[in-house]
């Protein structure tokens, strides 16, 4: 058991250790200058920096918002709905991932654990509708937070996805996707709330026009 969580506690912090070296290589990459003469290239770099920041944000431990402030600082307003939008896709994508992902993974990962309550607990919640899952959930939870949390969900996730530091409960990839596998969280409103908790930086910067 013992063995078990040290491979466990050593694949986390690989895990966030290698989010944040890609997420800082990937923001030297985005700070290029800017030119008339190399308009055309950084066109293309935008482009390519943007589908790799799409895929990358959508990864667990990938520190996503500190990626999009380095694009910002290199470009400036211009590209701050680029990065919203690609942003927001991500955990998008990040969420539909984790709504495909079999409950069965989740509860053999509990299962190697030995956590055995944990692992029965997530195969009887995956026989259950959404509404009867919330129900369940909040009467096995210990505490009088978890009730309010689980019916103010919305809002518990738009704060979390907004707390710094995140990356080290999975970042934003990490937590859309977490809602996904939970089943408790529906598409259009998660949409939603995750178009609202990524919005008040980018439209900050927007509204100031900040130039590099």
């Amino acid at each position: 058991m013992r063995r078990r969580w040290f491979l466990v506690i050593g694949i986390y912090v690989l895990l966030i250790g290698g989010g944040w070296i890609f997420g800082e290589q990937l923001s030297h990459w985005s700070l290029i200058e800017v030119r008339p003469i190399n308009e055309p290239e950084i066109h293309r770099i935008v482009m390519a920096v943007s589908a790799i920041y799409i895929v990358a944000a959508a990864l667990p431990f990938v520190p996503g918002a500190e990626i999009g402030l380095a694009l910002i600082a290199a470009f400036g307003s211009r590209i701050v709905v680029l990065v919203y939008g690609c942003m927001v896709l991500a955990l998008l994508l990040a969420f539909c991932i984790g709504r495909f992902i079999p409950v069965h993974v989740l509860a053999a990962i509990f299962g190697f654990l030995e956590l055995r309550k944990a692992r029965d607990l997530v195969l009887r919640f995956a026989e259950l509708d959404p509404a009867d899952r919330i129900t369940a959930m909040a009467a096995s939870a210990h505490g009088r937070w978890a009730p309010y949390l689980l019916k103010h969900r919305y809002v518990a996730l738009a704060i979390a996805l907004n707390v710094p530091g995140n990356s080290l409960l999975g970042g934003g990839g990490g937590l859309s996707m977490l809602a996904g596998m939970s089943g408790i969280f529906s598409m259009l409103p998660f949409c939603i709330t995750v178009a609202l908790a990524v919005a008040p930086l980018p439209l900050v910067v927007l509204l100031a026009g900040y130039q590099p």
